[in-house]
């Protein structure tokens, strides 16, 4: 079966052997799109990994900036942040352009928008969410923003790199966490950005909800999760992806609970406090293995 892997910068024998095994694959897989969503360093990929290998869905070469093999990118906005005008180009581009194209490569799409952007601007289709314990993200996201290759991947965004997590979670967010996934950007740091994004999905109608935690556990329960909200039959015998062998963008750990040995009380309290006041259950948010929602 089908297993994402980064494609090679040259177009060798071998890479187009496998470009071929994928064409021919995909034309025995039904013509659809889906949506695969998340705030950032909640296992977007994990998910698409263990989607792309046990659902007959097409997985191929990407279509869009900064796609992968086995999933379509919208991309995102780098500004510049005082001056809205084409600031949604590239989600009309990919609308207007990409969509039936990339149908036929890949079933799956990525993004990172929130709720609000998304029902203004995107072209619809089922979403699967994924989402994770909120101190687990924001470890990632602090060590995800601390790495001098995302700046070297993206040269259009501001440093934003911190020496102290504590100040991380509580400093002002830039225009890019601002505006880069939001319509209105109504949040003041990265705890509200992550709750805003939350409540949002998980208050989206139709909206297939996974936890990253039962994904972790108990990925044959999750599959069949998503299977039966996308009205298809999964493969008999689900191959679960390791963390560890999960292919994705400047991974790290990908640990339940990492998020717990470095959040002071105080940081857990913040964030404990942020989410409840976007109406999150924290027992909800926290709860690790399946049966928790």
């Amino acid at each position: 079966m089908f297993r994402n892997h980064t494609s090679p910068p040259g177009y060798t024998l071998k890479y187009l052997a496998r470009l071929a095994c994928q064409y021919i694959r995909n034309l025995r897989m039904p013509l659809m799109h889906f949506y695969v969503i998340s705030h950032e360093r909640s296992g977007t990929h994990f998910l698409i990994n263990t989607l792309n290998e046990n659902l007959p869905i097409r997985a191929g070469m990407g279509t869009g900036d900064g796609s992968g093999t086995g999933w379509n990118n919208i991309g995102e906005w780098f500004g510049p942040y005082d001056n809205f005008t084409g600031s949604r180009n590239h989600i009309d581009e990919y609308n207007e352009r990409n969509w039936h194209k990339g149908a036929h490569r890949n079933t799956i799409i990525k993004t990172h928008s929130d709720a609000e952007l998304f029902a203004i601007r995107f072209r619809k289709a089922p979403v699967v969410y994924i989402y994770r314990d909120p101190r687990d993200v924001m470890v990632s996201w602090f060590h995800y923003l601390n790495n001098r290759q995302f700046y070297i991947n993206n040269p259009q965004v501001e440093d934003m790199r911190c020496d102290c997590f504590s100040t991380f979670i509580r400093r002002p967010v830039n225009g890019f966490l601002r505006y880069s996934y939001s319509e209105s950007g109504n949040f003041k740091n990265v705890v509200e950005r992550w709750a805003a994004h939350v409540s949002g999905w998980l208050n989206y109608p139709g909206t297939c909800i996974v936890k990253y935690e039962d994904l972790f556990y108990e990925p044959q329960m999750v599959v069949k999760q998503v299977a039966a909200g996308l009205n298809l039959t999964p493969n008999k015998h689900v191959n679960p992806i390791p963390i560890d062998k999960s292919v994705s963008i400047l991974p790290r750990k990908g640990v339940v609970g990492d998020g717990t040995a470095v959040c002071s009380e105080s940081d857990t309290d913040f964030i404990r406090k942020i989410s409840g006041q976007y109406g999150l259950d924290w027992s909800i948010l926290t709860g690790h293995g399946p049966g928790d929602q």
